[in-house]
């Protein structure tokens, strides 16, 4: 019974206190997690749970991680993967197990590492077995060493030292992954992603949105940041201790919670959050003028005949918010627009990158 008394106490010092990163909450082991996929950090949920979490610090939580000497994902980007490690360069691939041994070691087009014709050259099969020769398929194997085909995908045209590299601009330039990945401008021995420019001119710009180049890597993405929809959406702007929180009321007040829903205020200790911090928040907003919630409620604005105010999230996420601005949730839970409301028209404002 004693034992059972401690654990609820801690449980409840942890809620009230908010829990410290590094407290442990319901303390999990995040020690192997580290080791493995560079999962370092610990912290509790933003809604003071008092559950810990395991999350990646920084790129040098990846650099020393199991995850960056197997597969060479050493950097943290949240712009392909949030939260999690992923490859940027050829050198991480190059310096990575799955290069020597499964040829794994140029850059792929969502931050992880892929077999390319010039890998085969790179394998410990290769200076074992003579296994150095791609075939298409994806397998390595005996034969005569000749760049053609490395040459017309990755533009490694020139056999160096026993190695097919680029050594020409104009071999990235006439390379597949010039036009399909933006990877035109040549940096040592290799072709990388070196403008906008060549971004935006990719099929992969055209296709995924991918038209950005990445600071640090080699590839293009679409620059976009873990907290990039939460911002835009609910003032989540700054990603501390890997969760993504509003810093001041500003980033509220820009959001579309405080537009359509009323959140404009920082609110909540220790879990910091967008929401209505009086009923001036909610009066301003489009759902009490079409539906008139404008009252708060907690950290809600809901209707003063005491109906259930609006969902935290409501139509927000609703890919039609973003494409046609049904961002209102209207009585029954439909999405609809603010001239469906019977407001003036309005048109949610542009995506954070």
């Amino acid at each position: 019974m004693r034992t059972r008394t401690r654990v609820a106490w801690v449980f409840v010092v942890a809620v009230l206190s908010g829990c410290v990163p590094e407290c442990g909450g319901l303390f999990p082991k995040c020690e192997q997690r580290c080791k493995e996929t560079g999962e370092c950090g610990r912290r509790t949920y933003k809604a003071g749970d008092a559950y810990a979490r395991c999350f990646v610090r920084s790129s040098d939580d990846c650099a020393s991680s199991k995850l960056c000497a197997d597969q060479g994902r050493c950097h943290l980007y949240d712009g392909i993967e949030p939260g999690r490690c992923v490859a940027l360069t050829d050198a991480d691939c190059r310096a990575s197990e799955q290069c020597k041994t499964e040829a794994k070691c140029s850059l792929g087009v969502r931050g992880e590492c892929v077999i390319q014709p010039s890998g085969c050259q790179r394998t410990e099969g290769c200076e074992r077995d003579g296994t150095c020769v791609y075939q298409t398929g994806g397998r390595c194997v005996k034969g005569e060493l000749d760049c053609t085909f490395a040459c017309r995908l990755e533009g490694a045209c020139s056999l160096v030292d026993g190695f097919c590299v680029a050594t020409e601009p104009t071999h990235c330039e006439r390379s597949s992954d010039c036009r399909k990945a933006g990877q035109c401008t040549l940096a040592g021995d290799h072709c990388v992603a070196g403008s906008p420019a060549e971004c935006e001119a990719s099929s992969m710009c055209e296709m995924n949105g991918w038209c950005v180049p990445v600071s640090g890597g080699e590839g293009c993405y679409d620059g976009r940041t873990e907290c990039g929809q939460l911002c835009w959406e609910r003032g989540d702007c700054a990603r501390i201790d890997g969760t993504c929180q509003p810093t001041d009321a500003s980033a509220c007040e820009a959001s579309l919670a405080c537009i359509v829903q009323g959140r404009c205020s920082v609110v909540g200790r220790p879990a910091v959050m967008c929401g209505a911090g009086d009923a001036g928040n909610c009066e301003r907003s489009l759902e009490c003028k079409a539906f008139g919630r404008c009252e708060n409620k907690g950290i809600a604005c809901a209707h003063d005949r005491g109906r259930s105010p609006s969902s935290v999230v409501g139509c927000l996420r609703d890919p039609e918010c973003a494409s046609e601005g049904r961002c209102l949730t209207a009585d029954d839970g439909t999405c609809v627009t603010a001239a469906e409301a019977g407001l003036p028209d309005w048109s949610p404002p542009p995506l954070i990158p």
